[in-house]
């Protein structure tokens, strides 16, 4: 591996390889992401997006933000509920 070629592979497109490979890439690596997957996973059967500490972790990239946009269509992230009040 030559001075300054910085790959990376990643097993897994899952939320955290995902937050990984963001957060690699940022730091000057070129991640690769290889999944057992044949394709994405249809956002009504995505466990990853449901979980608040995925979208937290990917907002300081502000990749949550394009991940919502590209998969569900949204103009703006979606409301928040807490204990029933948004």
């Amino acid at each position: 591996m030559g001075a300054g070629h910085r790959s990376i592979l990643i097993a897994g497109a899952g939320a955290t390889g995902l937050a990984a490979a963001i957060e690699l890439a940022r730091r000057g690596f070129r991640p690769r992401i290889v999944d057992s997957a044949l394709g994405p996973v249809p956002l009504s059967q995505s466990r990853a997006l449901g979980i608040a500490r995925t979208l937290t972790s990917l907002s300081s990239s502000r990749a949550a933000d394009a991940i919502l946009r590209s998969v569900a269509g949204y103009d703006r992230p979606p409301p928040v509920w807490i204990d029933g009040a948004q």
